[in-house]
C-alpha cells in the first residue's frame, strides 16, 4: 500500500529492521549490524553503531602463595572501580597498587596521600592502601575508583578497611601517565610478603566520546 494511502511503499518489510519514517516516501529500515549497536541518531539520521559507552569486568581470585596480580585494563577506559575482597598477607607489608602502561610498570610520580585517625603517608612509588606496616592477621575490604580526567591524568580515590578490628583508610591522590597509556593494575605487597588469601575485581568503563 502506497505511503500517501496510509501503508509502508513496501511489499514486505525488512527483516529484524528498525523502521523509519521518511516522511511521504516509503518508509526504510536500519538493520542490527554488529552484536550490542544500539540505534544512534546523528540529529538527522538513524544509524547501528557501537554504544560510546560500555563496561567490562576483570577477577583475580585465589590470591594464595604470590606477591602480587594484575588486571589487564581494555583500551579506552575512563573509569575503574578497584575492589579488594578479604585479601590478607603474610606478612607486615603494605597493600599497594602500581600501574602498568605500554613503557612498563610506573615506580614513581604517584601523588596524593593515604590516611586514617591515626596519621598520614605520601604516595612515591605507589599508591598505598594503609599508613604503616600491618599484621598478618589483617583483613583487607574495600573499593578504589580510577579516573582518567584528561590527557591520561588519573585520578585516585577510595577507601579500605580492616574486617578484623576496627579500622579504616582514606586513599586520594593522582598520577600523570604522560603519552604511555594505561595497560594494567598491578596489586602487590609493599615488601617480599606474599598474599594468602582474598581476591581483586574491577569494573571497566570505557568510551570513545
Amino acid at each position: 500500500l502506497a505511503v500517501d494511502q496510509g501503508g509502508t511503499g513496501l511489499d514486505a518489510l525488512p527483516l529484524n529492521a528498525a523502521l523509519i519514517s521518511l516522511g511521504t516516501t516509503t518508509v526504510t529500515g536500519v538493520l542490527p549490524s554488529t552484536s550490542g549497536n544500539v540505534l544512534t541518531s546523528d540529529g538527522s539520521v538513524w544509524s547501528s553503531e557501537a554504544p560510546s559507552i560500555s563496561m567490562s569486568r576483570a577477577e583475580a581470585s585465589g590470591l594464595i602463595g604470590v606477591s602480587y596480580a594484575e588486571l589487564a585494563v581494555p583500551a579506552n577506559t575512563k573509569i575503574i572501580h578497584f575492589a579488594l575482597k578479604s585479601v590478607s598477607l603474610t606478612g607486615t607489608d603494605v597493600p599497594q597498587i602500581q600501574l602498568r602502561t605500554s613503557a612498563g610498570v610506573v615506580t614513581s610520580g604517584y601523588l596524593g596521600s593515604v590516611n586514617n585517625s591515626a596519621g598520614e603517608s605520601v604516595f612515591s612509588s605507589a599508591f598505598k592502601l594503609r599508613t604503616s606496616s600491618g599484621a598478618a592477621a589483617e583483613v583487607y575490604q574495600g573499593l578504589i575508583t580510577f579516573t582518567n580526567l584528561d590527557d591520561n591524568i588519573w585520578c585516585v580515590s577510595g577507601n579500605v578497611a580492616l574486617s578484623n578490628t576496627a579500622n579504616c583508610f582514606s586513599v586520594a591522590g593522582s598520577i600523570d601517565l604522560g603519552a604511555n597509556a594505561l595497560s594494567s593494575i598491578k596489586f602487590m605487597a609493599s615488601g617480599s610478603d606474599n598474599f594468602d588469601g582474598g581476591s581483586i575485581a574491577a569494573i571497566f568503563v570505557k568510551t570513545t566520546l
